[in-house]
């Protein structure tokens, strides 16, 4: 009863609270601020990051558009790959590199504060430049997570991963028929499909280059 009443007025001052330590499925971050009773979020983007421990080996080079809280790159370098993570807003680029540091990968991970492409939304301010998709660098998997901007990415690379993990945010008006048709287009064959456990809307397709492709 209590913490319901005093709710809302902690919600009116939390996010100036400083933050503390905290994990997304099973990766140190500082997500939760210091007094939010929640600390631990263990299914936080269940189906992307099972993509990932599926398919990166040692040695693997990992490109990320949408490095979010930097949970994705930190699940990839402790497998041993090389990853190279592009984030335009201001302040998540730098939560990308604290979670790289709070589990010890730094080495292992560059963060680009760039956005890929013209379209998508970018979660708070940005001074990012911005990055063709026909630049983004050779790699053994690529994964979307760009609110909005997963089309005009994949009608634009050079680029011929072995896997393709994209989030279709059809709240942002791509939609998973546009994504998967792209995807086939470029030789890919859809082995997964699976819906985002934190929002029913969102669905993570993984692709597989067909060999000869």
């Amino acid at each position: 009863m209590f913490r319901n009443l005093f709710q809302p007025v902690y919600d009116q001052f939390r996010t100036v609270l400083p933050r503390k330590q905290s994990t997304c499925n099973g990766v140190k971050t500082r997500r939760a601020y210091l007094f939010d009773r929640t600390t631990k979020w263990p299914d936080y983007e269940e189906e992307l990051l099972a993509t990932l421990r599926t398919h990166v080996t040692p040695d693997d080079s990992v490109v990320i558009v949408g490095g979010g809280w930097g949970v994705s790159a930190v699940t990839a370098a402790e497998r041993g790959a090389t990853v190279t993570v592009y984030e335009p807003s201001n302040e998540q680029v730098e939560r990308v590199k604290e979670t790289a540091d709070l589990n010890d990968v730094v080495e292992s991970v560059t963060v680009q504060h760039a956005k890929v492409g013209e379209t998508g939304e970018v979660w708070g301010k940005s001074s990012a430049s911005v990055v063709s998709p026909s630049d983004l660098p050779e790699c053994d998997l690529l994964e979307l997570d760009c609110e909005g901007a997963e089309l005009e990415i994949l009608r634009a690379i050079t680029v011929t991963p072995d896997v393709i993990a994209v989030e279709c945010h059809p709240s942002h008006g791509v939609s998973e028929d546009d994504v998967r048709a792209v995807m086939t287009d470029l030789g890919y064959e859809i082995t997964n499909r699976a819906h985002e456990s934190q929002s029913d809307s969102v669905v993570i397709l993984t692709g597989e280059l067909h060999s000869g492709s």
